[in-house]
């Protein structure tokens, strides 16, 4: 272990790192190391927190480890906590608490099948899973395991300790590794990737594919894909990394994974409502996707995407994000015509399934060109979409009234 810097590295990385003592903490997170103070424990920030302040990287989620008492920190924030069985509760959004710990055995390849607590950070520090991870830091000093500043001054994902037993402990450490890399940069340490690549395929089997799509959604996130196929995550999600962008890259998650799945290109539209039918999707996710891979599949002009997009319905949002990205930025939200579904009825006489279709066409009409979205333009345009579109028996054609 180590406090304090090492040799000099460049880069700044070990003037942040000695300035991590002093670094300026939100309030929340200030207060529950203060109290942790007061009370006589020794409380410090780690895992991923000093990483992304080391990276100058946005803090999104603070962990926190203390030497106090599990039964202790329940006393003082009692809640729901669930990692209260890993000694860890919940003391604010985006803030958690664990006791100082060391993990007892891994019985099922994901989870430890308990803890003990410990009385210091260096052992806490041992059970973690990387050396960019495995620092921590409070008002007195910096702690790490051997290794991690210079990891952290050169981006290099390392296990901490042996690559092979830390994978084989929990599997999902191996989506963790190349998801991180993918997010962060960096290059995967030689023994590390042997590793993971070589665990992969028993991923599948010892996470839930609750988890793994959860791990997938943050990857979308990510421009750089290298690491996914380093560890050979194909074996784990059944596709590839990313190809050369056939099409601008949108921006949103859900978006960019009908992107990931279109670049393949091998496969049919079947084949990827498939693989969209085999995750724990939420369901108005799963819909909004399907319905959107429906109209990108056949790769129809960006024009016309732009066009689909501000038609009511679950794509267009996905659209719009598509077009969006392609440079088709005019006025991309959805556009409904002043004309009404009760206009057409009263003014037009139509019903049913003719209802149904002039609608359909009107909505069209309007999303080609905004500015038709008048009432008498609107009106010209049906008259004559009625009298150029075969009516089906028993359903008049023409107006019954005045929608006006």
């Amino acid at each position: 272990m180590h406090r304090g810097g090492e040799q000099s590295l460049g880069d700044g990385i070990l003037r942040r790192w000695e300035g991590l003592p002093a670094v300026e903490l939100p309030a929340p997170v200030l207060d529950v190391l203060d109290r942790l103070a007061a009370e006589g424990y020794q409380a410090y920030v780690v895992g991923g927190a000093p990483r992304n302040l080391l990276w100058n990287v946005p803090v999104l989620d603070w962990d926190l480890a203390t030497d106090a008492p599990l039964h202790r920190l329940q006393a003082w924030y009692p809640g729901p906590h669930p990692g209260l069985r890993f000694g860890a509760v919940r003391v604010g959004p985006h803030i958690d608490l664990t006791v100082l710990r060391k993990d007892l055995a891994y019985a099922d390849g994901r989870h430890p099948e308990g803890i003990r607590p410990v009385p210091g950070i260096e052992e806490d520090l041992a059970r973690r899973d990387f050396t960019v991870n495995a620092v921590a830091f409070n008002r007195q000093g910096v702690w790490s395991v051997e290794g991690a500043l210079p990891d952290l001054a050169y981006r290099i994902w390392r296990t901490v300790g042996n690559p092979e037993e830390k994978f084989r402990q929990d599997a999902l450490r191996v989506v963790r590794l190349a998801r991180l890399a993918m997010t962060y940069g960096g290059s995967l340490e030689p023994e590390t990737l042997a590793a993971a690549r070589a665990e992969c395929p028993r991923v599948r089997m010892a996470v839930s594919r609750e988890r793994l799509w959860d791990e997938l959604w943050q990857m979308m996130a990510a421009d750089d894909w290298t690491a996914y196929d380093q560890v050979g995550l194909d074996t784990v999600y059944g596709r590839a990394g990313r190809r050369q962008p056939a099409w601008p890259r949108p921006q949103t998650a859900e978006a960019r994974v009908l992107y990931w799945l279109m670049e393949e290109g091998s496969d049919s539209l079947d084949a990827a409502l498939s693989w969209i039918g085999e995750w724990p999707i939420p369901r108005q996710q799963r819909v909004r996707l399907t319905a959107a891979a429906r109209i990108l599949w056949g790769r129809p002009d960006l024009e016309r995407i732009a066009v689909m997009a501000r038609l009511p319905g679950p794509a267009s949002m996905i659209l719009a994000d598509v077009a969006r990205s392609a440079g088709y930025a005019r006025s991309l939200q959805p556009v409904h015509p002043v004309l009404t579904a009760v206009d057409l009825m009263t003014g037009w006489s139509l019903q049913g399934a003719r209802l149904g279709q002039a609608l359909t066409a009107m909505q069209t009409f309007v999303a080609e060109d905004p500015d038709r979205n008048q009432p008498s333009t609107l009106a010209q345009w049906l008259d004559a979409w009625l009298a150029a579109t075969p009516s089906q028996p028993g359903h008049p054609v023409g107006r019954g009234g005045s929608a006006h």
